[in-house]
């Protein structure tokens, strides 16, 4: 299980469970993605034409949307963990001095 010092610190302030935050995050990735597809999709004409700037930077930001949903989706299982170990701020925080 590997976290950052920021998720830790986080953790360690505001209590909440990473788990929550990834799903969460993973969710409104995609709800980006699938916003920015649609948004490209109907200003496509044709492939005959010169879609113009929006659809291309439509397309460029719903591939960043999709990235990252599998990087907040890849941080579930860690989070799945932690929740479950139900480990003691104070050992967080002595690791936290310690990196």
């Amino acid at each position: 299980m590997l976290f950052a010092a920021r998720e830790l610190s986080r953790y360690v302030s505001h209590g909440t469970p990473p788990l929550c935050r990834a799903i969460l995050r993973t969710l409104g990735s995609c709800a980006l993605c699938v916003g920015f597809v649609l948004l490209a999709s109907t200003r496509i004409k044709g492939f005959d034409s010169d879609p113009g700037a929006v659809p291309t930077l439509s397309i460029v930001a719903a591939g960043l949307s999709l990235t990252g949903a599998i990087f907040h989706l890849l941080r579930i299982k860690p989070a799945l963990k932690l929740s479950a170990l139900t480990v003691d701020k104070s050992v967080v925080e002595s690791h936290l001095r310690d990196l």
